[in-house]
């Protein structure tokens, strides 16, 4: 997005028009000079989403620190009959927070959750399935005044069978549909997955509000070689230049794509102390900043005390920064993550491309510091310098 703010701009003519005016009598000067300049268009800043886990929700205090304009309830798990499997406590678990976002005017919505391949062909396979969950949604959306939209998260990575493709396509207009004719009204994102593009097509997406990329994910916990999660450009299947391309083939237009930030990162054991080594085991999980064993018992480390003790480096093509160190018992180790260098340039990329915004996922493994320094400078001018530091 564009982060001007608006104001008038002379024509090129200039000269010759005033020189027109200054001759019809005064009178009338105020109205020619009036048709001698035009309004820019009104800019939209470029938006701030946070995911806001079951496991891990913001309390109001993180709400204020983050400064974000859309929180995201992640998630309520849908079942292959239609009908809601696990809504983990939603919505009566989280009343602290409903309380704190509507206080805030801060929209929230509610993230529905399907994954696999036989999930989705066993839900969208089925005609009275699909009807279930038609109504399971819109129950989701109306069934507390604190909830503003739905995002559905359909995620495979497989090939899915023709039919079950038809069914979803047709299942996401007549939900937007439906949430655009409620009474507030009720907004739609769609969440499309790397290498899931293929689940939807233009006229399913025509209706919705927000289409939000998968843009990280390009290196995974399993992956053969270390590598950076949320890429730029550079050889990955997966980069944001690569998932604005296949939102552009999905009919999305730019002020309605949102990309995605991960605030977590991986760190793996390596053959060799390259930043793209092959990797010896699957990747430990890192977050930003400590967060305590009691909320995730299987994160042992964070980015901010590995870089305070090894440093980082940047790297250019993919725009992630990393580091690397020689543990005695694993040999090298190599640690990628997505800081405030690499968010510079992510948010550069954002507003040149004119894009909706960035959702940060999840809320609160960066002990907030991120997302509320990212936020706090979105009124700085255009081409910023980037931040340098680590963290």
């Amino acid at each position: 997005m564009k982060e001007r703010s608006g104001g008038f701009t002379i024509p090129r003519g200039w000269r010759a028009w005033t020189s027109c005016c200054v001759r019809i009598a005064p009178a009338l000067f105020a109205i020619v000079l009036a048709g001698c300049v035009v309004h820019e268009p009104a800019n939209k800043p470029l938006q701030s989403w946070g995911y806001a886990s079951w496991w891990y929700p913001p309390t109001a205090a993180q709400l204020d620190r983050t400064h974000l304009d859309r929180i995201l309830f992640f998630n309520v798990e849908i079942g292959v009959d239609g009908r809601v499997k696990d809504a983990h406590g939603w919505p009566s678990k989280y009343q602290p927070l409903r309380d704190a976002a509507k206080q805030r005017q801060l929209p929230l919505d509610v993230t529905m959750l399907l994954e696999g391949k036989a999930n989705i062909e066993k839900l969208f396979g089925n005609p009275e399935s699909i009807r279930r969950l038609l109504e399971a949604s819109i129950k989701l959306a109306q069934d507390t005044d604190s909830v503003a939209g739905l995002q559905l998260d359909f995620e495979t990575y497989e090939d899915v069978s023709p039919a079950s493709i038809a069914g979803l396509r047709d299942f996401v207009p007549k939900l937007a549909a439906a949430l655009h004719a409620a009474s507030p009204k009720r907004s739609l994102s769609v969440f499309i997955p790397s290498n899931g593009w293929m689940l939807y097509d233009r006229a399913s997406l025509a209706d919705i509000d927000w289409g939000v990329m998968q843009s990280y994910d390009a290196h995974w916990a399993t992956s053969e070689q270390a590598g950076p999660l949320a890429p730029l450009k550079g050889t990955s299947e997966l980069s944001w230049d690569k998932a604005v391309q296949a939102a552009d083939a999905l009919g999305l237009s730019h002020d309605r794509i949102v990309m995605t930030y991960p605030l977590y990162g991986y760190e793996w054991p390596t053959q060799d102390q390259s930043p793209y080594s092959r990797t010896t085991a699957p990747a430990a999980t890192t977050t930003q900043e400590h967060v305590s064993a009691e909320i995730l018992p299987l994160i042992q480390t964070n980015v901010r005390e590995r870089v305070s003790q090894f440093g980082c480096q940047h790297d250019s093509l993919s725009g992630s920064s990393f580091y690397r160190f020689r543990d005695p018992a694993k040999g090298w180790v190599v640690g990628w993550y997505e800081g405030p260098w690499s968010l510079q340039l992510k948010r550069q990329f954002a507003i040149d491309h004119e894009l909706a915004g960035i959702a940060f996922f999840v809320l609160g493994y960066d002990g907030d510091r991120l997302v509320g320094n990212f936020n706090k400078s979105r009124s700085t001018a255009h081409g910023q310098a980037v931040a340098q530091g680590c963290l």
